[in-house]
């Protein structure tokens, strides 16, 4: 199997997974011969990429960082709780235990889970931005959190980025997807959704721990002081929250979005990390280099010689340096046979990937 984008499907090609919304209903099967109708379907429901079954790559498998059952839940619990905030405002009385529960679920998944370098440029149904951001940036936040020292905190990491911006729930849709700049007004207003994730925080879980709350207050604060709510400089941020804030700025660069297209895995790599030492903390960004990949598995790339091919693996601390199942060669033609190549290997230390491919 390899990653293409939707638009890219042509009738007669095969899922290699089924897809699912948000809500855990069954999109489109695995295995079905697509039709135009198929692609349109998929389109519409806000499905962006897909799996693709490719004979070329049939032996690869492409694992995801938690178990569907797992995602479905969470993404359900949230959807429910900004549907609740929705109506009732900042009086609401969530469901806690619900929340508590795919909290407890996701963190022991994540610490005792499978994946180690998380790739969240990934299939997903656009319908509900919110909760997929949420979910996303706690799988990637808490391996950072673990891989950096922090383990000892992961359940707070989870908790507060699953409960960080509930507060948005509150904003205006008009405001929070508009498609251009916002005007001073507006950004004041979605700054807001702070304060309010806060609070409501505060009231459905009495026994919230400092850590949590620091997470939630300060996940959009930035080391310059040019972040919100309070404009916090350097060692005045917590880790925690700045750990957060790295986390949720790359997996929202990653995502599709309602008004724009989703930015490539090493676009927003090199955006976080020309950050370092102004926006971010230096360590921290060490932290994140080891946690994300520039060329996913199953992606297409184009290397400096010309020849295309899909990442098979990606070894071993060598992010940029992976195994490569080449399709064509250097003039673009077909190959008889794909050619597996390891870029880590000397004899390939000239070639470098150029870019990802969409096709």
């Amino acid at each position: 199997m390899r990653v293409i984008s939707t638009n890219r499907l042509q009738p007669g090609d095969k899922l290699a997974k089924p897809v699912y919304g948000t809500a855990g209903g069954l999109i489109m099967p695995a295995n079905l011969p697509l039709t135009r109708e198929h692609i349109e379907r998929l389109l519409k429901q806000g499905v962006q990429q897909v799996y693709l079954d490719d004979p070329r790559v049939a032996d690869l498998q492409i694992e995801e960082p938690i178990r569907e059952i797992t995602r479905i839940k969470v993404i359900k619990v949230l959807q429910e709780a900004m549907q609740e905030i929705g109506k009732k405002g900042l009086a609401v009385s969530l469901n806690s235990k619900a929340i508590e529960e795919v909290i407890h679920e996701l963190h022991e998944e994540l610490i005792y889970g499978r994946a180690r370098e998380i790739n969240l440029y990934k299939v997903q149904a656009g319908e509900d931005y919110l909760p997929l951001q949420a979910l996303n940036t706690a799988i990637l936040a808490t391996n950072m959190a673990r891989l950096g020292g922090f383990v000892q905190n992961s359940k707070d990491v989870v908790t507060g980025t699953l409960l960080m911006n509930l507060g948005l729930a509150l904003i205006p849709k008009e405001i929070l997807f508009k498609p251009g700049a916002l005007l001073p007004e507006e950004k004041i207003q979605i700054q807001k959704h702070v304060e309010y994730s806060l609070q409501i925080a505060n009231n459905n879980f009495p026994n919230l721990r400092a850590h949590v709350k620091v997470i939630i207050q300060q996940h959009h604060e930035r080391l310059d002081g040019s972040g919100y709510p309070q404009g916090l400089k350097g060692e005045k941020i917590h880790p925690l929250a700045q750990l957060v804030g790295i986390a949720e700025t790359y997996s929202a660069m990653v995502s599709w979005r309602p008004y724009r297209e989703r930015i490539s895995p090493q676009e927003a790599i090199e955006y976080i990390m020309g950050g370092a030492g102004i926006e971010f903390d230096h360590k921290l960004i060490d932290i994140f280099s080891r946690c994300t990949v520039p060329y996913p598995v199953g992606s297409m790339v184009l290397l400096s010689t010309g020849e295309k091919g899909v990442i098979i693996d990606l070894g071993k601390g060598l992010a940029t340096r992976p195994r490569i199942r080449l399709f064509t060669d250097e003039k673009g033609q077909n190959l008889a046979q794909p050619v597996d190549i390891n870029l880590s290997d000397p004899q390939y230390q000239t070639r470098v990937i150029v870019g990802l491919l969409d096709e």
